[in-house]
């Protein structure tokens, strides 16, 4: 009779063991599990980013233009179009460094379609058509502007003013009105290869340093 006691005993002692194992392995196996990203947060025209992170374009929107202020954004425009008021601001302002605008996306009918303010940000894949000037880096240093489309803007389709050490290549930049690419006084160290500048109003490629700096 005791050993049966005993034995009843051992065996709920043994099922409370193993019960205790299995739920440390299922906690052990949730904090172990890889983590899962946050979706990229939403913004639309007027959206100022203040803080580091990834974003995306929400959908097709008309306005005033987008403002990255804080390093280390990456935004996907998502395919979408951006319309702005009647050749006033920048479609996308990149005042912070080390930006990443990544299309498709298009932006058309403002001043400026991509203003670069910050450093070594990355611009591929947009479509910047029927601005005034396509894509500008100004006072910004060691940025990547590769891979896009730049047409049909008035007076420039990619210009750097008083910028350094950047790179633009690959771009397709056709039927610009005043310049194609254009290289401002005080832009030294640039590398400028692989893109295909065609149909400019005055000249496909211009720069206003001596011996071509």
């Amino acid at each position: 009779m005791a050993g049966g006691i005993g034995g009843r005993s051992m065996r709920r002692l043994s099922l409370a063991v193993l019960a205790g194992l299995v739920t440390a392995g299922i906690c052990a196996g949730v904090g172990m599990g890889p983590a899962v990203a946050a979706p990229p947060t939403p913004v639309t025209c007027g959206s100022v980013i203040t803080a580091p992170g990834q974003y995306r374009l929400a959908g097709l929107c008309g306005g005033p233009g987008i403002t990255i202020l804080a390093d280390d954004v990456t935004l996907y425009l998502g395919g979408y179009l951006m319309i702005g008021p009647d050749f006033i601001g920048s479609g996308l302002t990149v005042a912070g460094s080390r930006a990443h605008v990544e299309g498709p996306g298009k932006v058309t009918g403002f001043s400026v379609g991509v203003a670069i303010t910050g450093n070594g940000a990355h611009v591929s894949q947009v479509t910047a058509m029927g601005d005034l000037v396509g894509i500008s880096a100004s006072r910004s240093n060691g940025n990547q502007i590769n891979n896009n489309y730049v047409q049909g803007n008035a007076e420039a389709g990619i210009q750097l003013m008083s910028s350094n050490g950047n790179t633009i290549a690959g771009n397709n930049v056709p039927e610009n009105g005043l310049f194609g690419i254009s290289v401002g006084r005080g832009s030294t160290g640039n590398g400028i290869h692989d893109n295909v500048v065609l149909r400019t109003g005055n000249y496909d490629l211009a720069d206003d340093n001596p011996a071509c700096d």
